[in-house]
């Protein structure tokens, strides 16, 4: 084990008082740990840092989901004042590139208020330089965004960060697998036996179980959605989700941490890594038809970045650039569209409160 983090300080205290702790408040402290946590500590993004996003691949990202949101908009009515929030905004690259492709959209500028959704003072920082132009207003949680007017959401990236807990099916029922104290220090995974709140979110489609195998929920996630369509439903609106993780439930860990652009274990310097779990689409539109709002997709993002023009803005970018820049927009279309690379790894789930809508990117492409 490494050295002793601030972080895993922290942990090994709240073990001494209350014992082995569930996976989902270990993840949590790593991640959110006010003082010392992943996320508040550092900049954890591009070639310095521990990971990559699309937004900083390539522009063409974030001038998609401007596309998107426009759109949306227009769909909407094009309501003289509205809410854009954008769910774990990094370092603002996203939203700046978004907000530069809608410059020319009639009224959009003047209606929308930018609102963001962010826990770490450093990426707060990135993103009051990124947006400045724009007022942009903080957030820790959904509880204080304004509720008077209608709301545009979009999170990349966002849900695989919130905290996940596994279970473990066993002969006589689930275990919930723990952190706990390792024989000469650092952390080992146990098990405890499962509350059953945590059962009851198990998804039905995945019986008949197999013994041993791991399901991963989040109650975090799910408290989030459902205030989030609760939102959509009071104020009108759609929400936008893009994210790495699978159709349809599956057993298995996805729990994954990367250091320096390297997997490492999640147990190993908590609070030096980041820590996510693959995305289950197929909960969130469960939970989301159940809440009572239209779902779209999940689609591969691959499709649903060509289905909104990132080819016809590549090729037009490519009208301007020299050759070696042509090379570099080849490149990041590749690597945010090709299937064997993030192109259908990644999904994009919209979820809306009208069901007459219909939104820009979802719908298969006509043609041969």
């Amino acid at each position: 084990a490494g050295a002793m983090t601030p972080v895993a300080k922290i942990i090994r205290e709240e073990m001494r008082e209350r014992g082995p702790m569930d996976l989902g408040r270990y993840m949590a402290l790593c991640l959110g740990h006010p003082e010392y946590g992943y996320y508040m500590t550092r900049d954890p993004f591009g070639v310095k840092g521990d990971f990559t996003t699309a937004p900083e691949i390539s522009q063409i990202f974030g001038e998609m989901i401007g596309v998107w949101l426009a759109d949306t908009w227009e769909k909407m009515g094009a309501p003289a004042n509205f809410i854009l929030l954008e769910c774990g905004p990094g370092r603002g690259t996203l939203m700046a590139d978004a907000l530069r492709a809608t410059k020319n959209v009639a009224g959009f500028h003047a209606a929308l208020a930018l609102h963001l959704l962010e826990m770490s003072p450093v990426l707060r920082q990135a993103q009051e330089e990124a947006l400045k132009a724009h007022n942009p207003v903080w957030h820790a949680g959904l509880e204080s965004v304004p509720e008077d007017m209608p709301l545009l959401v979009i999170g990349n990236e966002f849900l695989d960060a919130l905290p996940v807990h596994q279970l473990v099916r066993q002969k006589d029922g689930w275990a919930e697998r723990t952190v706990e104290p390792a024989q000469g220090g650092g952390f080992a995974l146990g098990a405890r036996e499962a509350s059953q709140e945590m059962i009851a979110l198990v998804p039905p489609s995945l019986l008949p179980w197999q013994d041993r195998d791991v399901v991963e929920v989040s109650p975090i996630l799910i408290r989030f959605l459902k205030s989030l369509c609760f939102r959509l439903k009071k104020q009108k609106g759609s929400a936008l989700f893009i994210d790495y993780g699978y159709m349809s439930s599956a057993a298995g860990e996805t729990l994954q941490a990367v250091h320096k652009h390297r997997p490492v274990s999640i147990l190993d310097a908590p609070g030096q890594a980041d820590i996510t779990a693959h995305v289950n689409f197929e909960t969130i539109g469960t939970i989301s038809m159940a809440e009572g709002v239209t779902v779209h997709g999940p689609v591969p993002q691959g499709a649903f970045l060509e289905r909104l023009g990132a080819g016809i803005r590549a090729a037009a970018l490519c009208n301007n650039a020299t050759e070696s820049q042509e090379k570099d927009i080849a490149e990041s279309m590749n690597r945010l569209c090709a299937k064997n690379r993030m192109g259908t790894l990644f999904k994009a789930l919209a979820i809306c409160d009208d069901p007459a809508l219909d939104l820009s990117g979802f719908q298969a492409v006509e043609g041969p």
